[in-house]
């Protein structure tokens, strides 16, 4: 079976640095995850690579 690949296709500035202060900084696990998963569907990451990168 073939693994999705979908990808975050654009980020403003201000979007990628947010998601970069809230990777580093956020409070809580679920949102600093989130966001390290949409950066790395930023960068082209597989779907597969990102669950196994962010579920450890």
């Amino acid at each position: 079976m073939k693994v999705p690949t979908k990808f975050v296709k654009t980020l403003s500035e201000e979007e990628f640095t947010g998601l970069i202060e809230n990777h580093q900084r956020a409070e809580t696990f679920r949102v600093r995850n989130r966001s390290h998963a949409i950066l790395l569907s930023f960068e082209k990451f597989p779907v597969a690579e990102i669950a196994k990168i962010c579920l450890g």
